[in-house]
């Protein structure tokens, strides 16, 4: 397949012209994810596909404020953050994170609040990645419940045209 041109991203769920003349489209917006979002993007050419991203305002998110705690109340800190990760990580995983001030955290970091930060960030990933397994998953049950293709890109032509081949 050729000529399509297709920005790139995480994956390419191909949507025939057919399909969108007829509406065989899933609604996107109906399935809501913490950290990510998905989206149709026109194919140029030809065609459509649906793929994932991460959301703009991701920060916006995460209802902790790491400056907000300090050393006196580092438990809080530690629950708030099982609080906010718990569809996520497992308790022991974020106490893990979170008790490694202990081992090495004190001497990376000059200021408890620097720290809080990065445990903040190593959770958001961890997080993350098990959300994007959902995603993949949701993505997969529209393949196999559209019949779309999933294609990847092999090639880029001189004027910027993409070459795609079928990878189901």
């Amino acid at each position: 397949m050729a000529t399509t041109n297709f920005s790139s991203g995480n994956r390419i769920i191909f949507i025939s012209d057919e399909s969108l003349e007829f509406g065989d489209i899933p609604n996107l917006s109906e399935t809501e994810f913490r950290f990510f979002e998905l989206y149709l993007e026109d194919g140029y050419y030809e065609g459509a596909k649906i793929d994932f991203k991460e959301k703009p305002d991701l920060i916006d998110t995460i209802n902790i404020n790491p400056y907000y705690y300090d050393e006196e109340n580092f438990e809080d800190f530690t629950n708030a953050c099982i609080d906010e990760f718990f569809e996520f990580l497992t308790d022991e995983d974020i106490k893990t994170v979170c008790d490694s001030w202990f081992t090495e955290g004190c001497q990376k970091f000059n200021k408890i609040e620097d720290f809080f930060e990065d445990c903040l960030e190593i959770l958001i990933e961890k997080a993350m990645d098990v959300e994007k397994v959902k995603v993949n998953e949701h993505l997969d049950k529209i393949l196999s419940d559209y019949g779309y293709s999933e294609l990847k890109k092999i090639g880029t032509f001189s004027n910027g045209s993409g070459i795609y081949e079928k990878i189901n």
